[in-house]
């Protein structure tokens, strides 16, 4: 399954470790952590499917972090998914 954003909404940072994101198609406001902000950002310029999400999120962490990162992954899509902030293409 491949993930989208569209259109990307507003992004204010509180300067913590939470952002406040305003999706303009549905009016919602969301507070969001930091790594949440960056998925939206990463999918709003281009349609990825998971495993292409964590290879380009992967460059330049450690291994050891790796398993974090794939089990991290899907679970935030999920959330965002729920939020509908991010759309699910077949």
């Amino acid at each position: 399954m491949r993930w989208h954003v569209d259109p990307l909404g507003d992004f204010y940072n509180c300067d913590e470790t939470t952002v406040v994101y305003f999706d303009r198609m549905s009016g919602d406001t969301h507070l969001l952590g930091e790594f949440a902000a960056y998925l939206l950002q990463s999918l709003a310029t281009q349609t990825m499917d998971t495993p292409q999400l964590i290879a380009r999120l992967s460059q330049g962490i450690d291994a050891i972090d790796l398993a974090d990162l794939e089990r991290t992954v899907p679970e935030m899509l999920n959330e965002l998914l729920a939020l509908d902030v991010i759309d699910q293409l077949d």
